[in-house]
């Protein structure tokens, strides 16, 4: 996916085909979905550890102990595609999860 490719990262990612691409060699397509699958989990939970929410979830839960977190935004409603698109984005300046073989 390009930077000028118009469709959103989970809107690439779901399109992506999975049958139609032979496995690398010595690897499975289960294994080549779970390292994709990682890989992607690392994006999100790296965006998502960076963010305002998941300190003031520590905040609220953990340090506080109000048990009354403000998060942003406050509901659904309020999430925007571009908040989820960057959620997809590359990490930097952390080089992307690569598995080790």
């Amino acid at each position: 996916m390009g930077e000028g490719d118009a469709r959103s990262a989970p809107a690439a990612i779901a399109d992506q085909p999975d049958g139609d691409l032979p496995p690398a060699p010595g690897r499975s397509r289960t294994d080549q979905a779970a390292r994709a699958g990682t890989a992607t989990d690392f994006r999100l939970s790296q965006h998502l550890i960076d963010g305002p929410d998941f300190r003031e979830g520590i905040r609220a839960f953990v340090i506080g102990r109000d048990q009354k977190p403000a998060w942003h935004p406050a509901d659904l409603a309020g999430v925007m595609p571009a908040m989820i698109d960057a959620l997809f984005a590359p990490v930097s300046p952390i080089p992307e999860w690569t598995p080790a073989d």
